[in-house]
């Protein structure tokens, strides 16, 4: 994890820029300046990079104006959920809708395509790794941020409600009703037991990640445990019979690893993880 200001400064200016030619791409703009894409609200391909880059510009604006070199903390809640709503929109476009029958692939090469559905996922979901404090996230973080998917869905059902379920009503340039941007929650296709299983699929695969990301950091601290003899040593506490134990901090909190050493100063191999504290040795 990276604490540096000045690094921290140039990867979130380097975002908020894409994000912003994101945006304008996500308009219409670089395709027909004349042509606003009216549309661009019911898209989450569009409504979750706005979210991301929002939460992006609030760690921009705390980032200028602190002093030290620090984690990012900003909105943590809100950048968790952000991560999971990016993650979703980058899988569920490569995987399902990018090679769908039907789509131009040079569509996928644009510019607004390549910044929301590829560049800005990875490099949110970057940002998260590189410059959080990972092992202050909640264990509720994954169980919020179903929030937001539930939310589209509902402002779809609510636009779908206004619109009296009118699916000729088409959006721009597509076959696609407006009521329906993806085949998912397509009433008409897929029915109410289609749609309420790709929401319960979606959904649950939202939480999972969001566990396996909540999970991260305590697999990180053990995959970064060396039990090797260049450890700190902070002394020997012990002395059972011809061995002693050195006890090795590994720098967590409270976790110390005790090598069994023989009388040639090797390791004999034996390791044991246990929760102590410094003058404390428990008896094993």
């Amino acid at each position: 994890m990276i604490k540096n200001r000045t690094t921290q400064l140039i990867y979130q200016t380097i975002y908020c820029t894409i994000g912003l030619i994101g945006t304008i791409a996500s308009f219409g703009i670089f395709d027909d300046i004349t042509n606003f894409r009216w549309d661009f609200y019911v898209h989450f391909t569009n409504i979750s990079n706005y979210f991301c880059i929002g939460v992006m510009v609030t760690a921009l604006i705390q980032t200028i104006k602190k002093n030290d070199n620090s984690f990012v903390s900003a909105c943590p809640v809100l950048k968790f959920m952000g991560m999971l709503g990016i993650l979703l929109t980058f899988l569920v476009f490569n995987i399902l809708l990018a090679g769908a029958e039907g789509r131009d692939p040079q569509l996928n090469w644009r510019i607004g395509s390549l910044a929301f559905h590829v560049v800005l996922p990875l490099m949110y979901i970057a940002h998260w790794f590189l410059f959080y404090e990972r092992k202050k996230c909640k264990w509720y973080y994954p169980i919020a941020s179903i929030v937001f998917p539930l939310t589209y869905v509902a402002f779809l059902l609510i636009q779908a409600i206004i619109l009296g379920f009118d699916s000729s009503i088409l959006i721009p340039t597509t076959t696609t009703p407006l009521i329906y941007p993806y085949f998912f929650v397509n009433l008409d296709t897929q029915g109410v037991s289609g749609v309420l299983m790709w929401i319960g699929i979606l959904s649950a695969a939202f939480v999972a990640i969001g566990f396996l990301f909540f999970g991260f950091p305590c697999f990180l601290q053990l995959s970064d445990v060396d039990i090797a003899h260049d450890h700190r040593i902070i002394g020997s506490k012990g002395d059972f019979g011809d061995c002693v134990i050195p006890i090795a901090a590994d720098g967590g909190d409270g976790v110390f690893f005790l090598t069994v050493i023989g009388d040639d100063r090797q390791p004999i191999g034996l390791s044991v993880v246990i929760g102590i504290h410094e003058q404390q040795v428990a008896a094993i």
